[in-house]
């Protein structure tokens, strides 16, 4: 007989209905809170004006101090290969765009971003690093890339006009979004995707908040950071940043983005697997790079605005 799915399965899994019948683009505050969704603000900057409980504890200022950018191998890069983390200037490419119209699609203009941002994680070398314990900031923190077909979430969703389709691809996929007020629905759809997989692969157990955290491109070059759990099983809690200009290369906030796409979950604990074959972490491997002591799990938190400390 099937498992029974918890209050929490059940909530991501009617969400995830409601969004494939929704008409609209966008979730507004009162949409949200017929549908049991509470939407806050969230300051990357200063944690301190964010509205809402964090999930998520971005990488300390320290810790990119204390394993600072090689610089021999930034200067190399730039001689030798200056596009690798060159965004290019938005003004230039819509200049182009006018001889060549794919040079100004919003899949053109927008592209560069996140394979930046994943270079700047995954590629960039610092100095200090334990040896054997890899090059870049990305291997200092408590993620890994994830294994497919191991790990669902390995493979992107997309979503199809009319409602979900279940089909991996390997590209980013990029939506056009007009208005950065409110949550797109396919920015909710793939933070939920993410919560189904999760609850479905039981590396955490059901009844734990789930956080997934969003880095969220679009037009003209913007981002913004969301992130989301579900609060005793039955309610989603969303936040989500200001939107951040990329338009540039100087002074486009990548190590802003990646300091909190890299940062640590809170609230949560792994449970203990089995290791596979294919597996790149198993639970406790992930535990000890947490720092968790498995006989004394966090408890999630959530603290008023009143009072809280900024973490440098």
């Amino acid at each position: 007989m099937p498992e029974k799915p918890t209050r929490a399965q059940a909530t991501v899994a009617a969400k995830l209905t409601w969004l494939s019948k929704y008409k609209g683009q966008f979730l507004s505050p009162s949409i949200c809170s017929r549908n049991n969704i509470d939407l806050h603000h969230l300051d990357l900057e200063d944690i301190t004006q964010s509205t809402g409980p964090l999930c998520f504890e971005p990488l300390t200022k320290t810790l990119l101090t204390r394993y600072p950018i090689d610089q021999d191998f930034l200067a190399r890069v730039k001689k030798t290969k200056p596009e690798f983390l060159d965004i290019g200037e938005y003004e230039a490419m819509m200049e182009a765009g006018k001889n060549d119209p794919l040079a100004g699609t919003p899949r053109h203009v927008l592209w560069g971003l996140p394979r930046v941002l994943s270079r700047q994680m995954h590629d960039v070398a610092r100095k200090h690093i334990p040896q054997g314990q890899g090059t870049s900031i990305s291997d200092v923190t408590c993620w890994s890339r994830a294994t497919y077909p191991e790990n669902p979430v390995a493979g992107a969703y997309t979503i199809d006009r009319f409602g979900f389709t279940d089909w991996r691809h390997n590209v980013h996929t990029i939506n056009v979004v007009e208005n950065d007020l409110y949550p797109h629905v396919y920015e909710l759809a793939y933070m939920l995707k993410a919560m189904e997989f999760r609850l479905a692969e039981g590396l955490f157990d059901k009844d734990q908040p789930q956080p997934v955290l969003m880095v969220s491109f679009m037009v003209p070059r913007h981002g913004r950071i969301l992130h989301a759990h579900i609060n005793r099983g039955i309610k989603l809690v969303i936040s989500r940043s200001k939107m951040y200009s990329f338009e540039n290369s100087q002074g486009a906030p990548f190590e802003l983005f990646y300091r909190w796409f890299l940062g640590i979950p809170m609230g949560v604990q792994p449970r203990e697997l089995p290791g596979t074959s294919n597996s790149e972490k198993s639970g406790s491997d992930l535990k000890r790079k947490l720092g968790v002591d498995e006989n004394s799990p966090p408890e999630p938190k959530k603290e008023s605005k009143k009072g809280k400390k900024k973490k440098q």
